[in-house]
């Protein structure tokens, strides 16, 4: 998608908004900033925000949100049911993730991490692993700093490892990160997703553009997990704690087994972990 010189709208501001509307204005976008919360929670924002092609309102979404827009850039704290989104997919106007988004804009292979539980963990240990393997990897996503800022800042990384969340991941569409992490699924955010298999739905589009070139690692111990696994394209491998798996890593007696293609090698002694 050509996203230079165009009319957009970012819905919800915050760090991941912010990033984005600055970023579309450096593709020379108008652009408009729409948060249905009063202009004095973003003081410190708005400080340092270029505002010669951004314009704002605050205080509720209006129509200008999709009004002439080419497309919209939907935050994560945003629900794609609010009355003005519904609107602008009446209309026919995109709505684009910011995860979505970070991806048209990344030129490394993503490394993405999404579950119900222990997502935070797992991104920052595997962007410590490749970090200390000589590797630039960016770290960013939900875990606290916007993901399109961090690409757009260090151009010249090698690897992106990103923590994405059910909120970032309903508005996907082309996002394809070579390695999908899914740690585990349980009921959680079911208001906002309008149910729990909205929830579900939700964590399974990390895999859902994903090829034979792909891997997707999911927990073997999570029922929600294996039933995503008989939908996906990519080559799975899988983790446990319970049970023996015949391609991925599971423990077993007190140590921790490699399994490829049904042979077992002993990796390491689970104590050894100090986490």
């Amino acid at each position: 998608m050509d996203i230079k010189n165009k009319k957009a709208s970012v819905a919800g501001f915050g760090k991941s908004g912010k990033a984005a509307a600055e970023i579309l204005a450096s593709f020379g976008c108008e652009v408009l900033i729409s948060d249905s919360a009063p202009e004095n929670k973003f003081a410190d924002l708005l400080k340092d925000m270029n505002t010669e092609k951004i314009k704002t309102e605050f205080g509720g979404n209006t129509e200008n949100l999709w009004k002439g827009k080419d497309f919209i850039i939907v935050s994560p704290g945003v629900s794609i049911y609010s009355e003005q989104l519904q609107n602008a997919i009446k209309a026919g106007v995109p709505l684009i993730g910011e995860i979505e988004f970070s991806y048209m804009l990344a030129k490394a292979p993503v490394t993405a991490v999404t579950g119900t539980n222990g997502k935070s963990t797992t991104t920052s240990l595997i962007h410590k692993i490749i970090s200390d393997s000589g590797i630039k990897s960016i770290l960013a996503g939900n875990i606290g700093n916007p993901l399109s800022k961090e690409i757009m800042e260090n151009p010249e990384a090698e690897a992106i490892t990103a923590e994405v969340s059910s909120f970032q991941l309903e508005t996907v569409s082309s996002f394809r990160p070579h390695i999908a992490i899914l740690t585990n699924i349980t009921s959680d955010h079911t208001d906002r997703h309008r149910g729990f298999e909205n929830y579900v739905s939700a964590k399974a589009k990390i895999f859902a553009n994903q090829t034979e070139e792909d891997y997707a690692i999911l927990n073997a111990d999570d029922e929600e997990a294996v039933k995503i696994s008989k939908t996906i394209k990519s080559k799975i491998l899988w983790f446990s704690v319970e049970k023996e798996v015949s391609d991925g890593f599971f423990l077993k007696d007190g140590t921790i087994f490699k399994a490829s293609e049904g042979i077992f090698t002993q990796a390491l002694p689970a104590d050894s972990i100090k986490l």
